[in-house]
């Protein structure tokens, strides 16, 4: 293990570029030296997002793969860049015994999450994508809060806090938006 900018902890050197992202977002990473090889970047969040959409547009202008996973009963109601990937994933079904949406929803975006084998999980917002992020057990994963995601999250219930900082403090990185 090796570490990035600001000593944050690095598992492949080649996730060194992104691993000192700062809360400035994406305008942050003009100054990042390009890859020699493009990375696989999965993002989880919602696709109707300005937020979602400017950090994928960012990186797919800077000839990385750009996947985004969105759950199967989501509209995407706004058109998404040209080269940006989607894949559907089964989430958070009704099902009759409690906990089994969790299972349910971490087993199918670990089948997704494998097909594309990406370098880099980045979800949007702590309420819903980094809890699926969180679920997935994949690493490296990034989260990006936007403010009132988690304060929604702390006010909602005890057990949208715990998941929030279950999701949170697993996270390779944690950056802000707002």
């Amino acid at each position: 293990m090796s570490s990035g900018p600001d000593n944050a902890p690095v598992e492949n050197p080649r996730h060194a570029p992104v691993a000192g992202l700062a809360a400035a977002g994406p305008a942050a990473l003009s100054r990042v030296p390009k890859p020699e090889k493009p990375l696989r970047l999965a993002y989880l969040g919602d696709p109707n997002s300005p937020h979602t959409r400017r950090w994928m547009r960012f990186f797919l202008e800077r000839g990385h793969d750009i996947h985004l996973l969105v759950p199967a009963r989501d509209e995407i109601a706004v058109a998404q860049d040209a080269g940006v990937q989607i894949h559907r994933f089964e989430a958070w079904p009704r099902l009759p015994v409690r906990g089994l949406a969790a299972l349910w929803t971490a087993r199918s975006l670990r089948r997704v999450i494998g097909s594309i084998r990406p370098d880099i999980l980045h979800a949007h917002y702590v309420t819903r994508y980094a809890l699926a992020a969180w679920l997935s057990g994949f690493h490296p994963y990034v989260v990006t809060v936007w403010g009132s995601d988690v304060q929604a999250a702390v006010r909602t219930s005890t057990r949208r806090r715990i998941e929030a900082r279950l999701a949170l403090h697993a996270a390779d990185l944690v950056t802000g938006g707002s």
